[in-house]
């Protein structure tokens, strides 16, 4: 498994960039926060680049620890309780394959 910061992760507010952007800052035991990220608009700020999709990309990121949490449980119950063979998309793919398969992603072993 690779490591990455601990949480939580937060959008800091404050740290706009020349009003285009976000930080993400990660706040682990220790309390002390420092920024681990950073999304911003660029010199257009429109359509995708707008700074209402950078806030959301930024949201999307700080909850990326939680997220990754999330799946590696429900992977967990999936392979519990009968995996792929009892959960499935209507095209067949599996629950425990795209859990899998997303955790190995986050975790960079994909």
């Amino acid at each position: 498994m690779s490591k990455h910061t601990p949480g939580p992760w937060t959008i800091n507010p404050k740290a706009v960039f020349e009003n285009n952007g976000f930080k993400i800052n990660a706040f682990p035991v220790s309390g002390s926060g420092q920024a681990i990220a950073a999304v911003w608009a660029g010199s257009f700020g429109k359509g995708a680049f707008g700074l209402d999709n950078q806030e959301a990309n930024a949201r999307l990121i700080a909850a990326a620890p939680d997220l990754l949490a999330v799946a590696r449980m429900f992977a967990q119950y999936l392979a519990d309780n009968g995996g792929d063979e009892e959960y499935r998309n209507a095209d067949g793919t599996g629950w425990l394959t795209i859990a899998r398969a997303a955790i190995a992603k986050a975790e960079g072993t994909s």
